[in-house]
């Protein structure tokens, strides 16, 4: 499982720009209590990361909380794994054309 978490994170930093770094296209519900819950995170500092993001304004901090949220997530038990990916998996992003 991590494996795969590790690959598809690979994948996702070489594919175009960098995240963040225009305003995301993504859409879909993300329960941010749930994963942060699920990985110990502050639900309030990740909530804030995931919108500066998807407005397009990231900055140094949104990176350490993203940071500490995929060491947490590849740290994790194989259940709170799968559990974080799930609601990760109800985002989708319209693809560019």
């Amino acid at each position: 499982m991590r494996d795969i978490v590790r690959r598809q994170v690979r994948s996702l930093l070489e594919a175009g720009p960098k995240p963040g770094s225009e305003g995301s296209e993504a859409e879909g519900s993300l329960d941010v209590k749930k994963i942060a819950d699920t990985l110990g995170l502050d639900p309030g500092k990740l909530k804030t990361a995931i919108t500066n993001i998807r407005g397009g304004k990231r900055n140094s901090t949104d990176n350490a909380i993203f940071g500490d949220m995929m060491a947490k997530l590849l740290d994790a038990s194989p259940e709170d794994t799968v559990k974080a990916m799930n609601v990760l998996k109800k985002v989708s992003s319209e693809e560019k054309k």
